[in-house]
């Protein structure tokens, strides 16, 4: 929908578009397994919509392949950003809570000593 009122001569920005959402997709679900359906469908939406129009899929050769390769590297590029956001947010969380945790034991420490 959002490559649609991009004009029919700018091939590579509707493209684009798609790639976009492949890889977003990506970032968001980090599942290989869910991805593979979601490649598939925007490269049968790039081929029967956005290059041949009205919903005909047929075989271009070599720029298919480049389109299909796209799309992948596209969905890899996806996985390894949103596998790295999920890295950093576990990291942050990790540190939080250990900082929680130096902020406690200094705080019982200094109880301690008032206490004593």
């Amino acid at each position: 929908m959002v490559a649609a009122p991009i004009p029919v001569q700018d091939t590579g920005w509707r493209f684009a578009v798609v790639a976009v959402a492949v890889g977003w997709s990506a970032v968001v679900c980090v599942d290989q397994v869910a991805l593979a359906p979601v490649a598939l469908l925007g490269w049968l939406v790039v081929n029967g919509f956005l290059v041949d129009r009205f919903g005909e899929l047929s075989w271009h050769g070599s720029s298919d392949l480049y389109r299909m390769m796209l799309l992948v590297m596209a969905g890899a590029l996806g996985l390894a950003a949103g596998e790295a956001r999920h890295q950093i947010s576990q990291l942050r969380t990790r540190w939080r809570a250990e900082a929680e945790w130096h902020a406690l034991v200094a705080h019982i420490n200094e109880e301690e000593k008032r206490d004593a």
